[in-house]
């Protein structure tokens, strides 16, 4: 169509008919008539717009003109993916708040806890909007103080007034024909036109708000028997009788009870519900979405637009699944660039959820994508078991079709992230307070969460492989892991973020027993039987039981709910029961540490580690802890121990059980010290599950800075943060500042910048370091003795305590936060517990593969135990009367003192009784024999006890082991006396066995290391000068021998044979030496004692080396060629011949000298050592305790 044939009135006639009213109404109708109504032109509708709808100007000088009138309140700025924005949590409402960076430079955020980010999904400006970002943060050009704006004048805007409406019309009919066609381009033409017109400001959008928000418009387009044929109005109903039908889950709805699925109303009432499903049909194009949200600082068109958009969700949740087929999909992230609009407003949220069934509406289409319909279900047969993303739970016990279902992680909809818009957008609706509030307190609402949880619950479950290793490691525990973390764990965190002291203790006590049913319902769909679960099954995913231990902590902390209004305190079977997965994954845990899972790959591996990661223990393993440690104060004592010590395998091995371990010796040492760190955690660790507390921001900054000197990023990711309402980073910096002391950045000498670090306050390694708290930090046993060396070292170089052997780690008094959770002592109170650290202690002094990591954990323990020990024993009651094989009370005082009856090898009927005191007596002897009588000699046995806080916690092995018969005898008058008898008993045994002891052994350990230094310095000194009196033989010219130069190769009178006889001479005056040697102390057991089961050796390095090359560089010319005369190569070949002699006196292996090959190159060995001397074993079992 000729355009030029077309247009009767031009702009200018336009623009004057309209301001004065003198427009000929025939001349304007055949204008849009033929121009826009019968007008399917792509080029020639666009040119029409563009010419008129300016009036008298062109579309850039209209553009500019009309902005100068922009009143909006909200900036509303959109942008799309990789755009560069900023996010400031002091002055954010909601986390999602964001701003563009005109509006965060126009504003003031010194000071601020800011971020710029680049955007991912596109996003709009918060500018403005108070119900997301508040006032103090606006920009001088947004918010109520805004700078106020004159009416836009009418010669200016009238022509867009006019024909805005019928704009719009012609892109309805461009998106019906599209749809039909495939052809986009008349659309995405007009399209721009939309966007350029929305730049424009609110001046303009007003137009455009009021026509897609029309009904009695819509109405008359849709029913216009003109409009009918010339926009194509069957299109339109052709696409609806094909859109998806989402169903509401049945039991949300009030009017349900009819047992009728209830549909989403996708009915079309304005133009913006016909573009919103053209919108939504096509994909939601970003250019689509981004014109409609350019129009969102209307609030009144927010507010409309919101409720178009979630009658239209469950089309695009319906669209998200198909398009899952497909390789990639930008569906998610335009979905979330929609709704995060939308959703962080309070205001907006409030009102979809009274006026638009907000939460119906999400929790619906989140159930239907994991659950289908009743109607779906009837085709069940017809589907494949491939395409189902719910599978039969592996941890029940039958294999039927009425046991549990959960999520089968490795299903696409998971692999491709499909689900992650609809959770996002509901913890983004669960940042608002009365939202989160309506759903706790709702119970088909909260019900239905916990529903869904349960199919996450014990989702990606490993089995232990037992013959070769495991060919293929699956990926699927990453999608696992972000699961939880992602959707389950921020959901938590948003529903507990919120709860205030004002909150009702009765509505917390009522959620917390839905999440108790839902754990019941969950294990009885599993048929669960405690004593026949599988030990080799392990899951890391168990979210109903961290929501109560995390809902739990907030009502004993926050409310001072007594926890047995909500547990069931008087059922031991529930207890158990509530306690057993977190038991078996904390478990499961250490056997992945302790190698048991090895032949299960490197993925089980990391799937341990990012359980008790920092960054993630909130929300895994301090929650599981914390559920421990509440369910030990109710369940009896010696009950709790013996299912813990089953669970570690320990059970079965220290108690002598009919059953059987299939673990190695290795491991099952392994799996009893992490017995003991569990049970260490559970009386004194305090998890951190609460929402940004100071002191437990404080003590997981300690613990970080003792294990290494940190970059503030490396403090910052190693501090809990789990919730995303928390505050800002402020409070960090304040403690960081109060804790260490910044090193700032230096320059090394390649040139390369060392950035700053902070080094912990030395200190705060005696008055706040913990370490039970960097053991719970650390996945490898590494970080742990670095914290401890620093310790160490602190302690030496402060002089706090002088020993020359190695410092205990300051296990710390347990101190409780709350008086219920005093409670978990109760299980130092347990006859099998005491029973259990006499088995160690028996372990430790009679198994040499037993290292002092076990000791110190037991004495620790033991000391916990007195201190929380009830003195109710008689004075006149003999324990030893009768020889016993256990514990038959559970008053440590008695137990202490009590003989048990041990059995060293059964074949050949070797047994004997022990008590704790005399195991403990006999690990000091085995330790400290040189010095044995003295140190049990200074034991105190004083009546009068000491306050146990105020006693230091730095001290070597004696010094916490003389602390157990300290508090016993302090707090227990059997106990003294009964120390007192066994001490005297082995004094008098080992002065009887004094005159068989060397004189030697009288010396102290440090005189003993000084004797035996000075006569290996002297040895060696001996050994140099025999080398150098041989060398000077060879050579008359003595000034040749200096330092730096080359021995002499010019004497050649001197034969092989008087060479070799003056080293057989000094070979023969070393063996002299070396049998009036003193015997080596072992550095790690302090023991001089060698035999041929346990040799000691020294420590060392040893390898290949160039010695005689070091002198053959310095030569010149001459003297290198004369080297190729076979008689003044005698000279180099009888030295070599002193040190191969000489290195097999030494070391009594005379393989070893073969290392010392006489070639070309004159190899020699290079041995280098410290001077310390080690046994074999005490090596082995150093070794071992570095496990990771």
């Amino acid at each position: 169509m000729d355009i030029m044939n077309s247009i009767c009135l031009t702009p200018e006639q336009l623009e004057t008919g309209l301001v004065n009213g003198t427009i000929d109404k025939l001349e304007l109708e055949k204008l849009l008539t033929n121009n826009i109504h019968e007008n399917e032109n792509t080029d020639t509708l666009v040119q029409f717009f563009q010419q008129y709808i300016p009036g008298n100007r062109s579309m850039d000088e209209f553009i500019e003109k009309i902005r100068q009138y922009n009143s909006a309140q909200i900036c509303g700025l959109v942008w799309n993916a990789n755009v560069i924005a900023y996010r400031c949590k002091t002055c954010s409402i909601s986390p999602c708040m964001s701003i563009c960076s005109q509006c965060f430079q126009n504003g003031n955020h010194e000071g601020h806890n800011y971020n710029m980010f680049k955007s991912q999904a596109g996003g709009a400006c918060d500018c403005g909007d108070s119900s997301v970002m508040h006032e103090f943060g606006f920009c001088r050009f947004h918010g109520e103080n805004r700078p106020k704006t004159s009416m836009v004048p009418r010669e200016l805007i009238c022509c867009a007034e006019l024909l805005i409406p019928h704009l719009l019309r012609a892109f309805i009919r461009a998106l019906r024909m599209s749809n039909v066609s495939g052809d986009i381009v008349t659309e995405q033409k007009l399209l721009e036109i939309l966007n350029q017109l929305s730049n424009g400001g609110s001046a303009i959008q007003v137009y455009m708000t009021n026509t897609l928000t029309d009904i009695r418009l819509y109405e008359e387009f849709i029913t216009d028997p003109s409009m009918i044929r010339l926009y194509h109005y069957e299109y339109l109903i052709a696409e609806c009788s094909t859109l998806p039908v989402t169903f509401f889950v049945e039991s949300l709805m009030n009017d349900s009870a009819s047992n009728s699925l209830l549909p989403f109303d996708t009915s079309l009432r304005t133009m913006l519900d016909e573009i919103m499903m053209w919108c939504v049909t096509a994909n939601l194009p970003e250019d689509l979405v981004r014109f409609l949200l350019s129009l969102l600082p209307d609030f009144n068109f927010k507010l409309l637009f919101t409720e178009t958009f979630l009658r239209f969700y469950g089309v695009i949740a319906q669209s998200l699944i198909d398009e899952s087929l497909s390789d990639s999909s930008e569906i998610p992230s335009r979905l979330v660039h929609i709704s995060v609009q939308l959703f962080s407003s309070n205001i907006i949220a409030e009102y979809a959820m009274k006026k638009c069934h907000l939460i119906e509406v999400i929790l619906s289409c989140i159930w239907r994508m994991f659950v289908p319909s009743i109607d779906q279900d009837k085709q069940d047969d017809d589907v494949d078991d491939d395409e189902n993303i719910l599978k039969v739970h592996p941890l029940a016990l039958i294999s039927e079709s009425n046991v549990g279902m959960v999520l089968d992680v490795e299903h696409r909809l998971i692999v491709k992230n499909v689900y992650w818009p609809l959770l996002s957008d509901f913890v983004n609706i669960l940042s608002q307070e009365k939202i989160a509030f309506t759903i706790m307190e709702n119970q088909k609402y909260f019900n239905l969460w916990l529903r869904f949880l349960t199919l996450f619950q014990g989702m990606n479950v490993n089995e232990r492989i037992l013959t070769q290793h495991v060919e293929y490691e699956p990926q699927a525990y990453m999608y696992a892991f972000t699961i939880e973390l992602e959707i389950s764990a921020a959901a938590m965190w948003c529903f507990v973020g919120h709860l205030k002291p004002n909150y009702s203790s009765e509505k917390l006590i009522y959620v917390i027993k839905q999440i108790i049913d839902s754990i019941n319902d969950w294990m009885q769909s599993l048929n669960f039987d405690y004593n026949r679960m599988d030990d080799w099954k392990l899951t890391f995913h168990l979210p109903l039981h961290r929501y109560l231990s995390v809902f739990a902590y907030n009502a004993i902390y926050q409310y001072n709910i007594d926890a047995s209004l909500f547990l069931p305190a008087n059922d031991l079977n529930s207890l158990l029961n509530l306690m057993f997965y977190p038991l078996r994954t904390i478990c499961g845990y250490y056997e992945v540490l302790s190698n048991i899972w090895l032949r299960n790959g490197q993925q089980v591996t990391i799937q341990a580690k990012t359980y008790a990661k920092s960054a993630f223990s909130s929300s895994m393993h301090d929650a599981d802890l914390f559920l421990l440690q509440l369910l030990s104060c109710y369940i009896e004592p010696n009950v709790f121990m013996e299912n813990l010590l089953t669970r570690f395998h320990v059970f079965s091995w220290l108690f002598h059980s009919a059953t059987k371990s299939n673990l190695d010796s290795t491991q099952r040492i392994a799996m009893l010290e992490s017995a003991l760190i569990t049970l260490c955690a559970i009386v004194g660790f305090q998890p951190n599950i609460a929402a940004r507390e100071t002191k437990q921001i404080r003590a997981e900054i300690i613990t970080t800075l003792a294990i290494a000197d940190r970059l503030y990023s490396e403090v910052e990711e190693n501090v809990p943060d789990p919730s995303p309402l928390s505050a800002n980073r402020k409070e960090i910096e304040i403690i960081l500042e109060q804790v260490s002391d910044f090193q700032t950045p230096s320059v090394e000498l390649m040139g390369h910048l060392q950035q700053g670090k902070y080094t912990i306050k030395g200190a705060l390694f005696k008055t706040e370091y913990d370490p039970l708290h960097v053991i719970m930090r650390c996945t490898k046993r590494a970080n742990f003795q670095n914290s401890l060396e620093r310790f160490t070292n602190y302690v030496k170089h402060e002089g706090l305590f002088k020993s020359d052997y190695p410092i205990w780690p300051p296990f710390r008094i347990p101190t409780y936060y709350h008086s219920q959770m005093s409670n978990v002592q109760n299980i130092l109170r347990s006859g099998v517990l005491h029973h259990f650290l006499f088995l160690c202690l028996n372990a430790y002094l009679n198994d040499k593969s037993i290292t002092e990591n076990i000791l110190y954990f037991t004495v620790y323990l033991l000391e916990l135990s007195l201190l929380n020990g009830e003195d109710i024993s008689p004075m006149a009651v003999d324990e030893n009367s009768e020889e016993i094989v256990a514990f038959k009370t559970n008053n440590i005082f008695t137990n202490i003192r009590t003989r048990v009856f041990i059995s060293h090898n059964p074949l050949k009927n070797e047994s004997e009784t022990e008590s704790i005191i005399t195991l403990l007596l006999k690990i000091l002897h085995k330790q400290r024999s040189q010095d044995f009588v003295d140190l049990i000699n200074n034991i105190s046995l004083q009546q009068k006890p000491d306050k146990p806080k105020n006693m230091s916690r730095i001290g070597d092995s004696y010094y916490f082991i003389s602390n157990i018969f300290s508090l016993s005898s302090q707090m227990n008058e059997q106990c003294r006396i009964a120390i007192k008898q066994e001490i005297e008993k082995l004094k008098a045994q080992y002065q009887q066995q004094q005159p068989a002891i060397p004189k030697s052994s009288e010396l102290t350990a440090e005189q003993k290391r000084q004797r035996a230094k000075n006569r290996q310095l002297k040895l060696l000194a001996e050994i140099a000068e025999s080398q150098k009196k041989f060398i000077s033989q060879q050579n008359p010219d003595e000034t040749s021998m200096s330092v730096g130069s080359s021995p002499s190769l010019y004497n050649e009178h001197l034969s092989i044979e008087q060479t070799i006889n003056t080293a057989a001479a000094a070979a023969s005056n070393i063996s002299t030496h070396i049998e009036n040697a003193v015997d080596y102390e072992c550095c790690v057991c302090r023991i001089t004692k060698s035999d041929s089961q346990s040799p000691i050796g020294l420590i060392g390095t040893s390898c290949l080396s160039l010695l005689p090359s070091l002198e053959f560089a310095q030569l010149d010319e001459y003297e290198q060629n004369i080297l190729s005369y076979n008689s003044n190569k005698i000279t180099l070949e009888t030295y070599l011949h002193i040190t191969k002699q000489s290195l097999t006196q030494i070391s009594g292996h005379p393989y070893i000298a073969n290392y010392c090959q006489n070639d070309h190159h004159l190899h020699s060995l290079l041995i280098q050592s410290c001077g310390h001397s080690i046994h074999v074993d005490c090596l082995s079992s150093y070794l071992k305790a570095l496990h990771p």
